[in-house]
């Protein structure tokens, strides 16, 4: 196993190391064309001015050389996309093994240039963050019906449309069909969404809004755990979405709220946050996300 590494300008480049299986690059130029990265099991591409980023070939290579890759975690940062001039049809690169995927801070065309590149069949957990001041309703149709294994979905920072808080019905509609097709999310991680959000968790088949109809089935209907992300969650908004679930018979069993504020040394008290008996049991958990509670939700 990996104990030690010292890095020479003047080493000899492309040396494989078969324990290396998990990397994070921020920042940092990397000469990937003798990088020799392969049998990875997780990347990290944090921050990246475009002349850093792998190229496309590069970058497919990368995932083609690690069929047993678990997670990708890209942040403004994946592939360089190709000139026009260069663009031809790339085969689609499977993930056989791929359980978690985080895409946040790309521009619209970008981020559905990635989802082109590759499939994830057995994906269990999808983040989508700070995808906001450009229209990503494109980007959320590209998604639809692409991962439908996912158990936990985050979403921080999310425009559908122009607007941010109102998208107009076209955009809803489009947001609609996505959830749709997740019907195994059962942990749903959220902040900075339009306002139908929680909305859409309460329609039915027919795209009504389910009203103490317990034998119409909601979109998502094994979602059971909501995380709050931030405190500028609007409570009313939560309080009701939480009691619409319940009265439809679909209720949410876990709410977890943002810990204590370092910043400001505040904190939202459960007890004054939803009515008490709304939900089995409310947390807080701190600014660092309590990974073990979501991995439990990452089975069907």
């Amino acid at each position: 196993m990996l104990r030690r590494i010292e890095l020479y300008r003047s080493g000899k480049p492309g040396t494989y190391i078969p324990s290396l299986t998990r990397v994070l690059f921020c920042g940092v130029n990397i000469n990937y064309s003798s990088s020799n990265l392969r049998g990875l099991r997780s990347i990290s591409l944090l921050n990246m001015a475009v002349e850093h980023m792998p190229s496309l070939e590069e970058f497919l290579s990368i995932l083609r050389e690690s069929p047993l890759l678990e997670e990708l975690y890209l942040d403004g940062a994946c592939a360089r996309a190709p000139e026009p001039s260069q663009t031809h049809q790339q085969p689609l690169v499977v993930l056989n093994h791929l359980s978690e995927l985080m895409i946040k801070n790309l521009i619209p065309q970008y981020a559905r240039f990635l989802l082109s590149l590759f499939s994830a069949p057995r994906l269990k957990r999808l983040s989508l963050e700070n995808l906001i001041t450009q229209d990503f309703s494109s980007v959320i149709d590209s998604l639809t019906g692409k991962f439908p294994e996912v158990t936990v979905l985050g979403i921080n920072g999310l425009q559908i449309g122009r607007n941010l808080r109102n998208p107009d019905l076209r955009y809803k509609d489009i947001f609609i069909s996505w959830l749709r097709t997740l019907s195994k999310v059962r942990y749903l991680r959220v902040s900075n969404v339009p306002d139908l959000f929680f909305e859409a968790f309460l329609l039915d088949r027919s795209g009504r809004i389910n009203s103490h109809n317990i034998s119409e089935t909601p979109v998502c209907p094994k979602l059971e755990a909501l995380e709050v992300l931030s405190r500028s969650v609007d409570k009313m908004i939560v309080c009701d979405f939480l009691a619409r679930r319940s009265s439809i018979g679909f209720p949410i069993k876990d709410l977890f709220l943002p810990g204590e504020d370092v910043a400001d040394n505040k904190a939202i008290r459960p007890e004054t946050f939803v009515p008490a008996g709304l939900v089995r049991r409310l947390l807080h958990v701190g600014s660092g996300v309590s990974p073990h509670r979501r991995k439990s939700y990452m089975s069907d």
